[in-house]
């Protein structure tokens, strides 16, 4: 499976035919986009499950993108997902991002989990009345306080209950911290707790539920989100986080003997470069149909 989503996602403008461009757009995706992404789709044998854009909501333009990602995509079309991590949308970018994103919240202070509820009851009705069957995962969300009551609300008729982990971070607040995320912190035991318990926690809410389970985001956070660094310089490691081989580098292809981060090694992983990843199925945190 192809994501393409991401913190750009709810900045991208659907864009049908030429037309001005909103002042908050940073990317485009267009009916054109959605062949060429047809052509790789058919030559590559991946599905793709898409991000659409609850940022800044018009809500016939979601519609619109949906029905034509379906009826361009066909069976290649996994699924979508409405939004990127809403959880975090009445905070400003972090600071790695806001020279592209700005620094503008996507929500007010006081927007919070009902509200979010509300937009995508909402907008799960415009799909249906509109026709748009495409799958839906979801929350896609930071952070776990948000899942059980997803799942509660949204689990019925959900493909998948989609979540993400990030093990290490690299700021705090919004803020890049003076010593990154290393390999060695990463493949450390207390981080592997730490993992673990994240993991344990989402796996109960999927099964509580009857869901089938997709992590994705299994990477650093707050800027250089897939990359991790030597202590005390902004070097990347030549094996970061084990990516697809076709997107690697030959200095990353010569270095796959190198340990690997422990989820990937015990769960089957997530692998990622950018805005491509490649997801394995977890069979051991699949649940229901």
């Amino acid at each position: 499976m192809l994501r393409i989503s991401g913190v750009s996602v709810d900045r991208t403008q659907w864009m049908p035919a030429p037309a001005p461009a909103a002042p908050w757009r940073v990317a485009s995706v267009s009916p054109g986009d959605l062949r060429n992404l047809m052509s790789l789709m058919s030559a590559s044998g991946w599905r793709l499950l898409l991000g659409l854009d609850l940022g800044h909501l018009v809500a016939t333009a979601l519609v619109e993108e949906a029905r034509a990602a379906t009826a361009i995509l066909g069976r290649s079309l996994a699924g979508v997902e409405i939004g990127n991590e809403p959880d975090l949308y009445t905070r400003s970018p972090s600071a790695p991002f806001r020279l592209l994103l700005g620094d503008a919240a996507l929500r007010p202070p006081e927007w919070g989990l009902s509200q979010y509820e509300n937009e995508i009851s909402g907008l799960r009705a415009a799909l249906a009345f509109a026709g748009v069957a495409a799958p839906l995962y979801g929350p896609d969300t930071a952070r776990l306080a948000w899942l059980e009551s997803y799942a509660e609300k949204q689990g019925h008729g959900l493909a998948a209950l989609a979540q993400h982990i990030y093990p290490l971070d690299r700021c705090y607040r919004g803020r890049l911290l003076r010593t990154g995320p290393s390999l060695t912190s990463l493949l450390s035991r207390r981080t592997a707790r730490r993992e673990s318990r994240l993991i344990a926690a989402v796996m109960r809410v999927a099964r509580g539920h009857g869901l089938p389970l997709r992590i994705f985001d299994l990477a650093g956070h707050c800027g250089r989100s897939h990359h991790y660094y030597h202590r005390g310089n902004n070097r990347p490691h030549p094996v970061l986080l084990p990516i697809l081989p076709e997107f690697q580098s030959p200095h990353q292809r010569r270095a796959r003997n190198k340990p690997v981060p422990r989820f990937q090694r015990k769960h089957g992983g997530v692998l990622t470069f950018g805005l491509l990843l490649q997801q394995r199925r977890f069979n051991s945190v699949d649940h229901g149909p």
